[in-house]
């Protein structure tokens, strides 16, 4: 019984110096203020009207394609609550011809690099007469 306690008595826990405690803490911090600074991006990106972010997607060959039909948040996001976006889109005035200008696909890259889950990227054209604050026709 005594062999017992010198056994138990003799194995030592790993030491650490103060400064070494306090470098994890600060890369810590710093991972928690980049992955928190991350999410207020991606619903700033989000709550702008500019963009929209759909969590399902949807497939034209329905659940049985074997395709994802939701996503979830990158990296260690979900962690933090942050849902996945399985699409994301930006909203530009319908015009002739149908493209992006130079500043508004810079943009939308800006902003799918927010989101690199989101396997579908779509624009979605408004009318000339659509009133973005309040979502109607003029």
């Amino acid at each position: 019984m005594a062999d017992s306690l010198t056994i138990a008595s003799e194995r030592r826990w790993p030491r650490f110096s103060l400064r070494t405690l306090f470098i994890a803490v600060t890369v810590f911090a710093c991972w928690l203020g980049y992955e928190f600074n991350w999410i207020h991006q991606r619903h700033r990106a989000l709550s702008s009207g500019r963009f929209t972010g759909d969590r399902k997607l949807v497939t034209a060959l329905g659940k049985g394609s074997g395709l994802p039909t939701s996503a979830t948040a990158p990296g260690l996001l979900w962690l933090f609550g942050e849902p996945g976006y399985a699409s994301i889109g930006i909203m530009v005035p319908e015009r002739i011809p149908f493209e992006l200008t130079v500043a508004e696909q810079s943009e939308f890259d800006r902003v799918a690099q927010l989101f690199p889950e989101a396997i579908q990227n779509n624009i979605k054209w408004l009318p000339p007469d659509f009133t973005r604050a309040t979502g109607t026709k003029k």
